[in-house]
């Protein structure tokens, strides 16, 4: 069932019908709740009027011998507005780290550089063609 849930969320969240999805700060309640816990990557979107947040965050755990180590975890919320407080956390199921790196991939346009990278690949090729 997530697997359907995933994509269209995946494709909702990076289509036309979606707001551009950036990057912007927590809301502060988030950083709040959160204590120790920190929130590297934070992205929000507002489809079909309502705002979705994913996000990656780091939780400190402490091992047996007092090493501490950072759990990652990435989680999906929605907001009653935009920065808003969150209303529901979806479950930390599998997939939510493909659709975070979807979701930076998309606002990275990794696909808008590679295409001008080619683009002048090729203008710079036809140039040296033109020279024989």
């Amino acid at each position: 069932m997530f697997i359907g849930l995933r994509t269209w969320l995946w494709k909702l969240l990076l289509s036309p019908e979606g707001s551009a999805l950036g990057t912007i700060a927590p809301p502060r309640q988030m950083l709040a709740e959160r204590g120790t816990d920190r929130i590297d990557s934070y992205f929000e979107a507002c489809v079909n009027e309502r705002v979705l947040a994913i996000f990656e965050a780091r939780a400190p755990y402490v091992d047996e011998n007092e090493h501490t180590w950072w759990n990652t975890y990435i989680q999906l919320v929605t907001l009653d507005q935009p920065g808003g407080e969150v209303q529901w956390r979806f479950p930390n199921v599998a997939g939510l780290a493909e659709l975070m790196d979807a979701v930076r991939y998309e606002t990275a346009d990794v696909d808008g550089f590679l295409d001008s990278l080619l683009d002048q690949a090729g203008s710079s090729s036809s140039a040296h063609t033109g020279n024989n």
